[in-house]
Order: C-alpha cells, then structure tokens, then sequence
C-alpha cells in the first residue's frame, strides 16, 4: 500500500490592486504555518531586521554593512585566523570582494 504525504501549501502569492490602480504582489502565508511560527517564533531575538534605507556600502573587513549593528564582510564564526587572513589582504586587492558584498547585502 502506498501512502501519499500529506503537501500542505506554506505560501500564497497574489497580485493585489490599490484604489489609484497600481498592483502590487502579496506573500501570505497559511494560517496553519502562521499558527507554528507564532508558537516558536515569538521567542526569538532577531537584531538584522530589514531595512528602511540602503546598508553602507562595504569598504573593510568591518567597514559596511548595518548602520548600528556590527557587520563583517565574510562570516568567520570567531575563527581568529580566517579573521586575521582577510584583514590582511591588501585593500586594493579586496575592492571587487568589497563590491560584490555591496551588490548583494
């Protein structure tokens, strides 16, 4: 016998219209996945919320970014020597590294 899993739709995209006629897409999601995320979402500490204006641009190591909050161009999970290497990379050498962050933060 062959059981069939249970696929449940997380999220619905829709276009929606305001009163001036302009669309605009809508993300829901199901009340269900809502329910869930309330439940284990509700407790967590999330600091890198979206932002209202553009991040810097990325210019150092530690330079770019989050306005307020501390930034790193490359995730290095406190590992000093992977720190320490990127930091010594010439800066001149760095600048396409440094725009491509840009691009994509």
């Amino acid at each position: 016998m062959h059981f069939l899993p249970h696929l449940i739709i997380w999220y619905f995209f829709f276009l929606a219209w305001r009163r001036g006629g302009n669309r605009y897409g809508v993300i829901e999601c199901d009340s269900l996945a809502r329910e869930g995320l309330d439940r284990t979402a509700r407790h967590m500490v999330i600091p890198y919320v979206p932002m209202l204006i553009p991040p810097r641009k990325w210019k150092g190591y530690e330079r770019g970014g989050h306005l307020f909050l501390p930034s790193y161009v490359m995730r290095t999970h406190g590992a000093r020597q992977q720190q320490d290497a990127m930091k010594s990379v010439p800066r001149k050498q760095m600048e396409k590294v440094f725009e491509v962050a840009s691009f994509f933060h």
